[in-house]
């Protein structure tokens, strides 16, 4: 119930903002419940397809949901007994959709179990699958739209796999910033995965090959290939279309502050936007120092804007940053932002 008044408490503080009626209110809750609905639906029919081989299972799971639907329908009525018209007064439609979200978002997460895993060596596992059982029977995909796709839905199987040598400090999926994100998530399909896909290559030029990235190097860095950031935006914008999709992965996202990290990464190109002068100086020092072979290791985390010269900013806003002066340098800079834009608008974010 706490989940639900969290919900009532939210709903009408932004109706009272922006002058909704109680019976747009309403509506509104009814439609979070629907969303609750279609990803229970989701989320069972993915089990049932990853355990179509255990019969037994399969069987009682259909009886189990049709028990938890009659349970679910009991505890509703239950919390709101039929009374005489009026009783429950014109909040009782918004009331009633927000419980029966709560129900329903907790029999998600029950269920889920069957889709994450758990652990090697659990004695009371029962019919879950392990981790790594679940993640050595998925057949990796062999173009970029399915494989954003995987990604996005098997985040929960990602593990720390470092890319740099020598470097094996980890800040978590969750709180690591790009590099760091990037170690995780290459561990469901690696950078040469994605070469494979293409039969053009990921990069015009710089160190890395179609075989590796050469995150070593002091005085070059990859220039991105106009059409192969083209192509994955094309491939994001068809799976983010899908509402299902979008429905079911976003609490994966936000589980490991993929959303989070993109708004603060838009953010920092919005600051150097709206600083050109001083974000053309800096891109201009950058070219001199590899050009010249002055740059130092680190020296990203001085040259940056006074603006992100504060304790919000730091440890993190210089990475990005940089990101956006080399692909304003490999004039993929408006392909990039595009790609973050329609991610977070998909999410509404």
């Amino acid at each position: 119930m706490k989940k639900s008044l969290i919900f009532i408490v939210s709903i009408l503080s932004l109706s009272f903002s922006y002058g909704q009626t109680q019976g747009e209110i309403n509506q509104d809750a009814y439609k979070e419940y629907e969303k609750s609905d279609k990803e229970i639906n989701l989320v069972y029919q993915k089990i049932l397809k990853e355990y179509k081989d255990d019969t037994a299972f399969i069987n009682n799971l259909k009886t189990a949901q049709r028990l938890w639907i009659k349970f679910r329908d009991a505890e509703v009525e239950a919390m709101y007994p039929d009374r005489e018209e009026g009783y429950y007064g014109s909040m009782h439609p918004m009331c009633l959709s927000l419980y029966m979200k709560e129900l329903t978002d907790d029999r998600i997460e029950k269920l889920k179990i069957w889709l994450t895993g758990i652990e090697e060596g659990d004695a009371c596992s029962g019919s879950v699958k392990t981790k790594n059982h679940l993640y050595t029977e998925k057949s990796k995909p062999n173009d970029i739209e399915n494989a954003l796709k995987y990604m996005a839905e098997n985040l929960d199987y990602a593990t720390f796999l470092p890319v740099r040598v020598g470097w094996q400090f980890d800040y978590g999926f969750k709180d690591g910033w790009i590099l760091n994100k990037f170690e995780y998530i290459r561990s469901l399909l690696s950078y040469k995965d994605f070469q494979a896909m293409l039969d053009y290559p990921i990069y015009l030029s710089g160190p890395h090959t179609r075989e590796e990235l050469n995150l070593n190097s002091k005085y070059s860095f990859g220039h991105y290939n106009p059409k192969f950031v083209t192509h994955l935006r094309k491939s994001a914008l068809s799976i983010l279309s899908n509402k299902t999709f979008t429905n079911y992965t976003k609490p994966l996202l936000e589980k490991y502050g993929i959303l989070d990290f993109l708004t603060k990464h838009k953010e920092i190109y919005e600051i150097a936007q709206e600083n050109p002068d001083e974000f053309n100086k800096i891109k201009s020092d950058f070219l001199k120092g590899i050009k010249d072979k002055t740059w130092e290791e680190g020296a990203y985390r001085e040259m940056l804007p006074s603006q992100l010269d504060s304790d919000y900013y730091w440890n993190w806003s210089e990475t990005s940053y940089h990101f956006w002066v080399r692909r304003d340098i490999d004039n993929t800079i408006d392909l990039w932002i595009g790609l973050v834009s329609d991610v977070l608008d998909a999410y509404d974010y």
